[in-house]
C-alpha cells in the first residue's frame, strides 16, 4: 500500500515485536546489508518511515513476527486520517475489541463482520452501531484491532490503553471526570467490605456511562469473589462505552430495570458505587449532583448501601446555593447518610487542586441516629490510610454495637441530630489534643530557662502554680472559630512584581517575609492608592500567615503593613484568641498541613487574656533587642576579621 507513514511504534505494532527492538534495526539491517528504511525528511519530526519500504524490508530480511504485515499496513493508512482519538474511531476500535472477546477472532471480510456483530448484540444494546458506523474502514480496522490485542496479551489490556490514551489526549467527559487510583481503591474497597454483610450482593454503579469502579472492584475481588454488577441503562455513548467494558473485562453483568418513572429498580441486595459527576454530565453543579444522591436514596430500598465520590463542594463544604443547600437537608433529614468524609486534593487528576467528598448511604436507624465524619485533607490516601479509613466507615454504616465496639482512626461519631443541624461545613475537624505537662514540670522549665537569661525586667509576671480548679478553655479549628465569626480571614493582594519599590513607605509583608528568606519589601504608598484603590492595610495585632512551603505565622504589631498574596491576614475578633499564641499554633502546625481551617488554635481564659498577651508582647520586644544585638556583634566580628587579615587594622588586646 503506497504513501502510508508509519512511526517506529506503529512498526513495533505492526511487526509483533517490542519497540526497543525496532531501534537496532537500523544496525543489524547494515551488518547484514540490507538497510533499514530512512525516515522520511520531509516528514519532521517525530520520525516517519514509509510502511511500504519497512514491510518490503521485512519480507527480504524475514525479521518481525507478523507474516501478514503487508495487509495489515491498511489499517495505518485508515487511522493516518483518522486516528484513535477520533470518536467514531475510538468507539468502533473498542465496540471490535468487545467482538474478539465473544468470538474469540475477527474475521477479515466487512459483510462477515457486520452479521457478527449483529448476532453478537441483535437489540444493538452496545457495540453493532459503532462497528456499523466504521463503513469502509472497518476491514482494516479489524485487523488493527488484532493486533492491538496481540500487543498487549489480551483484548481488555488493549481496551484499557484505548481509554487511558483518551483520557490523556482528548478534553472529553472521562477526562474530566476520572478519579485517581487511591480514589477508586477507596470507594471499591469500602463497596467489597459493605457487601460481606450480603449473601447474594450486586454491585451497581448508576452514574450513567461510570465503569471505573466496577472494574476495578472485580479487579480487587479477583477469584476469591465472583462480582455480579449492574449499570445504568441510561444508554447514550459513555453507557454503551460502559457495556461494552463490563463485556471485555468479563465482569457479570446483571440487567437494571427502571419503574415508570424511569428510575433504576435496585436488587434488594444491592451495593451502589457512584462517582460524581457522571462521564455523560461532567459539568454538573453541586445542585444537580445531589439530586442524583437523593434520587438514589428515595428510590432504593431501605437496606440498600451506597459508596458516593463527588466534589466535596458538594458533598462537605459549606454551600452558597440556596437549591444545592435545600437537597442537601432533605438529604440529611432522611437519616440515609451514615458517613461524611472529606478527602485530600489531588484525587481528580484532571482538577488536581480540587478536593473529594465521599459519603456512605446505609440503612436507617431504629435508636437515636448516629453518623461519622472525618476530615483527611492532610492525610495521604496511601493503602494504609486507605484501609483504616474503610474499617471505620463500615462501622460508621452498620452502626448498633459494630459502632460502639469499634475504636475510630479517623472518622468521629455524632449524633445524627447535630449533622442535619449544620448550615455550613458538615464536617467539623476535632481539635488535636495537645500535650498537658504536669504543673511541676512547667515550674522547672520555667526556672531554668531563668537561669539562662539572668536577672528579668521589672515588667516580668511572677510565675506560680496556678490554684486548682481555675478554668480552661478548650482549643478549637480555625474553621470552626472562622464560623462563629471568632476571627476574619483576609486575603492577601495580588501586588505586581513592578509595583515593589525599595524606596516606598508601606510595609510588604509575603510568604517570603514569614519565611525570613530575604529582606522587607516596600511600596510606594501613591502608586498603591491608584493600582489596588480596595487594598488595605493590617492593623496592630493581626496575624500574617501562609500554608506553603510549610506553615509559618508572625503577629504585625505595628500594623500599617499591606499583605501580598499568598499570605493572609487573620484578624482575631474575640479577645480570648492572644494573636501571639495564634502566631505560635499556625507555626506548629504539621509542615504538610495546607488546610488552615482545621489547623488546631488555643483560647486563653478571658480572665488572663490581658496579662498573656503583654508579657509576650514583651518577650517579643526583647527578642527583638537581642537580635539586633546578634547581627551587630556578626558585623562587628566580619568587619574586625577583614581588617586584621588584610593588616589594615592593628588589634591591640591590651588596649
Amino acid at each position: 500500500m503506497e504513501g502510508v507513514l508509519i512511526s517506529r511504534s506503529d512498526i513495533a505494532l505492526l511487526a509483533k515485536v517490542r519497540r526497543p527492538l525496532v531501534s537496532m534495526w537500523p544496525d543489524r539491517g547494515a551488518r547484514a546489508g540490507v538497510p533499514f528504511p530512512a525516515p522520511l525528511p520531509e516528514a519532521g519530526p517525530p520520525d516517519l518511515f514509509d510502511g511500504a519500504q519497512v514491510v518490503d524490508w521485512l519480507e527480504t530480511t524475514g525479521l518481525g513476527k507478523n507474516p501478514d504485515a503487508r495487509a495489515d499496513l491498511a489499517a495505518f493508512g485508515v487511522l493516518a486520517d483518522a486516528p484513535r482519538t477520533d470518536p467514531v474511531v475510538l468507539a468502533g476500535l473498542t465496540a471490535l475489541l468487545c467482538l474478539l472477546v465473544v468470538a474469540g477472532e475477527l474475521p477479515v471480510d466487512h459483510d462477515e463482520l457486520l452479521d457478527l456483530a449483529e448476532a453478537t448484540d441483535p437489540d444493538d444494546e452496545y457495540l453493532y452501531g459503532e462497528v456499523e458506523a466504521l463503513a469502509d474502514r472497518l476491514a482494516p480496522l479489524a485487523r488493527y484491532t488484532a493486533l492491538l490485542a496481540d500487543a498487549a496479551y489480551h483484548p481488555a489490556a488493549a481496551f484499557e490503553t484505548l481509554l487511558d490514551t483518551d483520557a490523556r489526549t482528548v478534553d472529553g467527559p472521562r477526562r474530566r471526570t476520572a478519579l485517581s487510583v487511591a480514589a477508586r481503591r477507596l470507594a471499591t474497597s469500602t463497596a467489597l467490605a459493605l457487601g460481606t454483610d450480603l449473601a447474594d450482593p450486586v454491585y451497581v454503579d448508576l452514574s450513567p456511562g461510570g465503569s471505573d469502579l466496577l472494574v476495578d472492584l472485580a479487579e480487587a475481588a479477583g477469584e476469591r469473589r465472583t462480582v455480579v454488577a449492574a449499570v445504568s441503562s441510561a444508554g447514550g455513548p459513555a453507557g454503551r462505552l460502559a457495556l461494552r467494558r463490563l463485556r471485555v473485562h468479563d465482569v457479570v453483568r446483571r440487567p437494571l430495570p427502571s419503574d415508570v418513572d424511569g428510575r433504576a429498580v435496585l436488587p434488594r441486595e444491592a451495593v451502589v458505587l457512584l462517582a460524581l459527576p457522571a462521564p455523560d454530565r461532567p459539568a454538573d453543579p453541586d445542585a444537580d449532583v445531589l439530586r442524583v444522591v437523593d434520587d438514589l436514596a428515595l428510590g432504593s430500598a431501605a437496606d440498600v448501601c451506597a459508596v458516593v465520590v463527588g466534589p466535596s463542594s458538594a458533598l462537605t463544604d459549606r454551600l452558597r446555593d440556596r437549591d444545592a443547600a435545600a437537597v442537601r437537608g432533605d438529604l440529611l433529614r432522611s437519616d440515609r447518610v451514615r458517613a461524611v468524609v472529606r478527602l485530600p486534593a489531588g484525587l481528580r487528576p484532571s482538577r488536581s487542586r480540587s478536593r473529594t467528598g465521599l459519603w456512605c448511604l446505609g440503612p436507617p436507624q431504629s435508636d437515636e441516629p448516629v453518623a461519622i465524619t472525618a476530615d483527611l485533607v492532610d492525610e495521604t490516601l496511601d493503602p494504609t490510610t486507605s484501609a483504616e479509613l474503610v474499617t471505620d466507615l463500615v462501622a460508621g454504616v452498620r452502626g448498633g454495637r459494630a459502632l460502639a465496639e469499634h475504636a475510630f482512626r479517623f472518622a468521629r461519631p455524632l449524633p445524627a441530630r447535630v449533622l442535619r443541624a449544620r448550615t455550613g461545613d458538615l464536617v467539623e475537624r476535632p481539635p488535636r489534643p495537645g500535650r498537658l505537662p504536669a504543673t511541676a514540670d512547667l515550674l522547672a522549665r520555667v526556672a531554668a530557662a531563668v537561669g539562662r537569661l539572668g536577672p528579668l525586667p521589672a515588667t516580668a509576671p511572677v510565675v506560680t502554680a496556678a490554684p486548682e480548679g481555675w478554668s480552661v478553655e478548650p482549643a478549637t479549628t480555625l474553621g470552626a472559630a472562622l464560623e462563629r465569626r471568632e476571627v476574619r480571614v483576609l486575603p492577601g493582594l495580588r501586588l505586581r512584581a513592578e509595583h515593589v519599590d525599595p524606596a516606598g513607605a508601606v510595609r510588604l509583608l509575603g510568604s517570603d517575609e514569614l519565611a525570613g528568606v530575604r529582606p522587607g519589601r516596600h511600596a510606594d504608598r501613591l502608586v498603591l492608592a491608584d493600582a489596588y484603590p480596595d487594598h488595605t492595610l493590617t492593623r496592630p495585632g493581626d496575624v500574617v500567615f501562609c500554608t506553603a512551603p510549610r506553615p509559618v505565622a508572625l503577629v504585625d504589631r505595628d500594623g500599617g503593613a499591606v499583605v501580598t498574596y499568598p499570605a493572609k491576614v487573620l484578624r482575631a475578633r474575640d479577645t480570648r484568641l492572644v494573636p501571639a499564641v495564634l502566631a505560635a499554633d499556625i507555626a506548629a502546625q504539621p509542615a504538610a498541613a495546607r488546610a488552615w481551617k482545621g489547623w488546631t488554635v488555643r483560647r486563653v481564659p478571658a480572665d488572663r487574656t490581658h496579662v498573656v498577651a503583654a508579657m509576650l508582647d514583651d518577650l517579643a520586644r526583647q527578642r527583638e533587642i537581642v537580635a539586633d544585638r546578634l547581627d551587630a556583634l556578626t558585623a562587628l566580628a566580619t568587619v574586625l576579621t577583614d581588617g586584621a587579615v588584610s593588616g589594615a587594622l592593628d588589634l591591640d588586646p591590651t588596649d
